[in-house]
């Protein structure tokens, strides 16, 4: 669920995660994230994941996984940091 912080409106989006290789202290991740309406995407590239917080490294974008990997929760900012938009998913 994607919830947009100006209008108060509630999208459902599908979030697809996908290993890809471990890499220093973290992994990397296809991590795919979609309006499942629309097929617009909000999230789509392959994203290094720090084991030792969880955070992801994508721009415009903290999303920070639980330690467990079966969740996450990500605030979706704009050009000048302001946050548009709160997601919170889980496996």
């Amino acid at each position: 669920m994607l919830h947009v912080a100006e209008t108060g409106k509630d999208i459902n989006v599908t979030t697809v995660v996908t290993f890809e290789k471990d890499f220093g202290d973290g992994s990397y991740y296809k991590i795919v994230c979609s309006n499942d309406e629309t097929g617009s995407t909000y999230i789509n590239g392959s994203y290094f994941v720090r084991w030792s917080t969880g955070e992801a490294n994508i721009a415009g974008v903290k999303l920070v996984f639980t330690a467990d990997g079966t969740s996450f929760t990500a605030s979706i900012r704009d050009y000048n940091d302001k946050e548009w938009g709160t997601m919170t998913c889980q496996r």
